[in-house]
């Protein structure tokens, strides 16, 4: 007896402390709801732009080298001074032309004691020349094996006028069999001292008779250089000595230099597949291009501008080229907002100098004030130049320090949007929601749940778009009652803001008053049940269990008989008027659009609002002998038909079916434009929040391997009992419940059935 007495005073002492513990946090929670403590730091990165200036040299080119310190910088600006502009052009020189008696040396084999399988003609240079190719009359004449000769220019051998074994060029020849002049254009351009050379026609793999036949044509009526000498290469595997008068034909193709104007040849410059024009200068072979505000992107450390003319030969020339570069880079940063006061940005670049002529920019946002620059912890403002028109930021040479540590401080006013609520007081077990308010700002979004203890309930963050502008969290067992706060930050790369929003949470239904006070009626209380607890705490046991028995019963009764009383569920979009989604469960029709219309006419003048709260937009009205209920949220409207006035309960799950409409196709119905596929899924979110499966016809379809409750068993019965009297191969639900009437039991087996997949809707 004693001990129970003992634990009796423990019990009573605890709820007494208990009782003070509860207004204390109910204190805490009205301080907490200021919010003016709470903030969030968020992390991001800001682009900086780099400036650095190259020049160089180069000379007897033929197009441009640039190196930038790396592959992400861009030329801004570019300055070309051109001198040397020399045409490297071609002038073709006849040798010897087409002044013959049809006289020809042919390249044959006919057996190994005749044979000629090389030609050759003296090429005399009075001066250093470049040749890019010749031109030789013949013809080929075609057998049965084809042979392609070579094409060579030898070194001379002044003892024996015969080609020696000095090998300067070797190509395969251009020929065919009409009689004429063909061009041997060479691969590159040959230099060649002045002296003398052999052009030589090389047929060494000329081996058998059916191999095909080389004409090379002469002149032995009025050669033009007379003293040029030929030789052959003979059946004696010999080239023979030269002899003169007779030269083959052939002309010589010179490359030249000439000093030229740019705009003469019309020289051209390609920078990022853009043609410049190059503008004459004060002196021919002189000129020059400048360049402003380019901005162009390599994307590489080395890059080459190529120069393009409209002469045949080739360029080239010296330059002096000055290069504005800058690269853009990312730097982090982070930004704080807090409620009832200004953002702060911090940003922390690294700056390293790639040149003596390096500068750092930033252009900051316009709404961005207060701005300080510390380089290693010291402000160094005053040296960091900053245009408020332009609202740009200039890091000088002079103030760059490789290694310093940066940092850029600056604030911004805090941005207003507001947050959309169709109540503000949850049960435990609710989902707790709300959306923003059109427009919406884009960008980055992060909702905070705040206890009244002022501990984060609950976080999470969203990228609008392309998520959705609805928050909700679905309030666990467990959860502190009392008032909450909901700190809704946003932000983008150049301002930010937060909204606050509060909310009540119970475990008992919400009233439809105001919410007093109950800290004079709590400790009161708590002193009747601590003098009934010890006499009483039994009974007291045995009535909570009954209560809640009582109260759970009434919620399934209540679920049951609202799903019978459906009549229609239409969804509309609020815009255009259509349907989004619709449902009929009786064969009466009616006129929707005049339901709708009727609706939103009462709703504009102010019919009485459901659902407890002044932000509730749930109306309600009787027509025609039917319950018409409309909720509205957002761009959405969703319209219910009774037989029956509706449970409490059944309001609260109507506004959730809004919210989850809302959440899965709100941003569809944003952009609809007539287009119904997007939204077949809409039955599957109806069905969880009002199980309107009850109300199919349904058939049933058992699996192999099945696990069932004995009242499982027995609903499976009644329905295999209902169609085999019938003669009907389905069922409806209603058929099932003893005269019409729901009941606990039969409710939860049915919808256990439907859930497993035995009791499925006909298709």
């Amino acid at each position: 007896m004693m001990k129970t007495k003992n634990l009796l005073k423990r019990g009573f002492t605890f709820l007494i402390l208990l009782s003070l513990f509860t207004v204390l946090f109910q204190n805490l929670d009205v301080i907490s709801s200021n919010g003016s403590e709470h903030s969030l730091n968020i992390n991001l990165n800001f682009e900086m732009v780099e400036n650095s200036i190259n020049q160089g040299f180069y000379d007897n080119v033929d197009s441009i080298d640039v190196k930038l310190p790396s592959s992400s910088w861009n030329i801004e600006d570019i300055e070309l001074n051109f001198t040397n502009i020399k045409d490297l052009g071609t002038q073709i020189e006849s040798i010897e032309n087409k002044s013959y008696s049809g006289k020809y040396y042919e390249i044959y084999f006919q057996n190994d004691n005749f044979n000629q399988r090389g030609l050759a003609v003296q090429i005399k240079l009075n001066e250093s020349e470049t040749l890019s190719g010749v031109y030789i009359y013949g013809k080929k004449e075609i057998r049965t094996t084809p042979k392609i000769i070579q094409v060579q220019i030898r070194g001379y051998d002044a003892v024996n006028d015969i080609p020696n074994n000095t090998l300067y060029l070797t190509m395969d020849i251009n020929i065919s069999d009409v009689e004429g002049w063909y061009l041997q254009a060479f691969p590159s351009t040959l230099t060649l001292p002045k002296g003398d050379y052999f052009l030589v026609l090389n047929g060494s793999n000329i081996i058998a008779p059916e191999d095909d036949r080389y004409h090379w044509y002469y002149n032995d009526i009025d050669p033009k250089y007379p003293s040029l000498l030929i030789s052959q290469f003979i059946d004696t595997e010999i080239w023979t000595n030269g002899i003169s008068n007779s030269p083959f034909l052939y002309k010589l193709i010179r490359e030249t230099e000439v000093p030229v104007y740019p705009e003469d040849i019309n020289m051209t410059i390609e920078i990022d597949n853009e043609y410049y024009e190059i503008q004459n200068g004060s002196s021919i072979g002189s000129g020059n291009l400048p360049l402003t505000a380019l901005d162009f992107s390599p994307n590489s450390e080395q890059i080459n501008l190529p120069v393009f003319y409209n002469n045949s030969g080739n360029l080239i020339f010296d330059v002096n080229y000055f290069l504005n570069t800058h690269n853009i880079f990312s730097s982090p940063a982070s930004l704080t907002i807090k409620v009832n006061s200004t953002n702060e940005w911090i940003i922390r670049p690294s700056i390293t100098r790639y040149s003596n002529n390096c500068s750092v920019k930033f252009y900051y946002p316009s709404k961005w004030e207060n701005i300080t620059i510390y380089r290693d912890l010291e402000d160094i403002t005053n040296n960091v130049t900053i245009h408020p028109i332009e609202n740009l930021l200039c890091i000088p040479n002079i103030a760059i320090t490789d290694g310093a540590e940066w940092e850029i401080k600056a604030y911004s006013p805090n941005i207003n949007f507001n947050i959309n609520t169709i109540k503000t007081e949850f049960e435990v077990g609710e989902e707790l929601a709300f959306s923003i308010s059109p427009p919406v700002l884009p960008g980055n979004y992060t909702f905070q749940l705040i206890d009244p203890l002022g501990s984060i309930e609950f976080e999470i963050k969203k990228i609008i778009p392309p998520d959705d502008n609805v928050f909700s969290y679905d309030l666990p067992s467990g959860i502190l009652e009392g008032n909450y706060i909901a700190y809704l930050y946003w932000n983008n790369q150049t301002d930010g803001g937060v909204q606050t929003q509060g909310f009540t949470i119970t475990s008992v239904p919400v009233s439809t008053g105001s919410t007093p006070d109950f800290s004079l009626f709590l400790i009161i209380g708590i002193i009747v049940i601590a003098a009934a607890f010890i006499g009483f705490v039994g009974y007291t046991t045995l009535k909570k269990r009954e209560t809640r028995g009582r109260k759970r019963l009434k919620l399934i009764l209540e679920e049951c008989t609202d799903v019978m009383n459906l009549k229609y569920i239409i969804v509309l979009d609020k815009k255009s008027g259509i349907d989004l989604y619709a449902e009929s469960f009786e064969e009466k029709e009616f006129d929707l659009t005049l339901i709708a219309g009727y609706l939103q006419a009462l709703h504009n003048f102010g019919t009485k609002v459901l659902g407890g709260t002044k932000d509730s937009r749930t109306i309600k009205l009787e027509y025609r002998g039917s319950i018409l209920l409309m909720v509205e949220f957002v761009n959405l409207r969703i319209i219910i038909i009774m037989k029956e006035n509706p449970s409490k309960n059944f309001l609260y799950s109507i506004e959730s079916l809004a919210y989850d409409i809302y959440k899965n196709y709100g941003k569809l119905i944003d952009q609809f434009s007539g287009n119904l596929q997007p939204f077949r899924g809409m039955k599957d979110v109806v069905e969880k929040h009002l199980n309107i499966s009850l109300l199919y016809p349904l058939q049933i379809v058992m699996p192999k391997k099945a696990e069932l409750n004995q009242n499982e068993k027995e609903m499976i019965k009644r329905a295999l009992d209902f169609m085999k009297q019938n003669k009907f191969n389905y069922f409806h639900t209603i058929y099932l419940l003893p005269e019409n009437v729901c009941t606990p039991k039969d409710y939860e087996a049915i919808l256990s059935l439907i859930k497993k997949g035995i009791f499925r809707p006909v298709e």
